[in-house]
């Protein structure tokens, strides 16, 4: 084994993550979705504002006796300058100010009193400090679009260690969860679950979710059988995200089960927190696969402009060419011969680390990596699936 391709040992690999400079554009992608979720997560205390009230008015309870408090009027005009700040925070304008007031005004107004605790409440402010740690408005910005027309672009790298750390909390939320409910009997048998239906089943007939759905999740025999699924669910979550193999799989269950539980069950932001943190999982290297189109045809100037729109991640640097699409992976490697059952090709020396999509499978690879289309074409990933997508799109390209 070559000094090269020696393992290395895990020191090295502790550095490489978090003292080595990577991409910034998932924690980009996330201040921009967070900037609404920080909007949602204040609409109570909004509608408390509107209606004159103040969480001191009555009883309360602060988490510290010497927690610094404010007069109502003064404590109204900091919850509305949260506002612009939050849009200013999407925006990625004046990034550091809108997420240090973001960040400093949901966690003093958390603290204020032990009623404003809530888990998703939580895991906000644990998103919002990772972005308060990280240069997260140095890509996807008005800040990095000014600083480019002045000749002086922000760096797009950086020690990415707070995002780690953040996958490591949203591990321990899943396998957390999981795990309590797991020894919870009243949750094992579905009670819990169908408590907080039966007590928010009111905003399920306001919404747009069907009769028979709502009847549904109203029934008891339902939620016995629920509530194992979603306790099973949590735990393989929390374990399928932590292994790269079984990364993509466990992304999809999380999106599609927090799609569930945000409609079925009251959880205010943390199923759209949750999914907008799918995004920290992404490898974070950018163009690092290389995806060829002939754009001369009809065919070709579609996929490349659906690619250029919807490719969020910067996954794919985008060269032309001739003949079908050809989709080179990350590690730089391209087929010379041979041909595999998806339309792949190899090279005879190496044919496991050496491999290039051609046509139909270079399409659907290329689908599969798209945040948009992630959460609808992965089961096509699945071998069965994946042969009759791939036929399908080889067909379209030939016709």
């Amino acid at each position: 084994m070559t000094t090269a391709n020696r393992p290395l040992g895990l020191r090295a690999r502790l550095d490489a993550i978090f003292d080595e400079p990577r991409s910034l554009r998932a924690l980009g992608l996330l201040r921009i979705f967070v900037g609404p979720i920080v909007l949602l997560h204040l609409v109570p205390f909004l509608e408390d504002m509107a209606a004159g009230h103040y969480y001191a008015d009555g009883f309360y309870s602060p988490w510290f006796a010497w927690f610094p408090e404010v007069p109502k009027n003064l404590y109204f005009a900091l919850l509305v300058a949260t506002l612009p700040a939050a849009l200013l925070l999407t925006a990625g304008l004046f990034t550091r100010f809108a997420k240090v007031y973001c960040w400093g005004f949901v966690t003093w107004n958390y603290f204020l009193c032990q009623t404003h605790f809530h888990n998703n409440r939580t895991f906000l402010l644990v998103v919002l400090t990772t972005l308060l740690l990280t240069p997260c408005g140095n890509v996807l910005s008005l800040d990095a679009w000014r600083a480019r027309r002045r000749g002086a672009p922000l760096p797009e790298v950086a020690p990415l260690w707070a995002m780690y750390l953040l996958r490591f909390e949203a591990l321990a939320v899943y396998l957390g969860s999981g795990g309590s409910k797991l020894f919870e009997p009243d949750w094992r048998a579905g009670i819990v679950t169908w408590d907080r239906v039966l007590r928010y089943r009111h905003l399920l007939e306001e919404s747009i979710a069907p009769t028979w759905f709502v009847e549904l999740l109203s029934e008891q025999s339902f939620h016995a059988a629920f509530a194992k699924i979603a306790i099973a669910t949590e735990i393989f979550i929390a374990l399928g995200l932590a292994f790269r193999r079984t990364r993509y799989t466990a992304a999809f269950v999380a999106f599609w089960f927090h799609v569930v539980i945000g409609v079925a069950l009251a959880v205010q932001v943390f199923s759209y927190l949750a999914v907008a943190a799918l995004l920290i999982w992404a490898t974070p290297t950018v163009r690092d696969r290389t995806l060829a189109i002939d754009e001369r045809t009809p065919q070709g100037k579609r996929l490349a402009r659906r690619i250029r729109r919807l490719d969020w991640l910067a996954r794919f640097e985008l060269v032309p060419d001739e003949g079908p699409p050809r989709l080179t992976e990350r590690d730089g490697s391209a087929a010379s011969a041979g041909s595999t059952a998806d339309g792949s090709a190899t090279s005879a020396g190496s044919a496991a680390d050496e491999t290039v999509h051609v046509g139909g499978a270079a399409v659907a690879r290329a689908y599969l990596r798209l945040p948009l289309l992630f959460p609808f074409v992965a089961p096509f990933a699945l071998p069965g699936l994946r042969r009759l997508v791939v036929a399908r799109l080889d067909r379209r390209w030939r016709s």
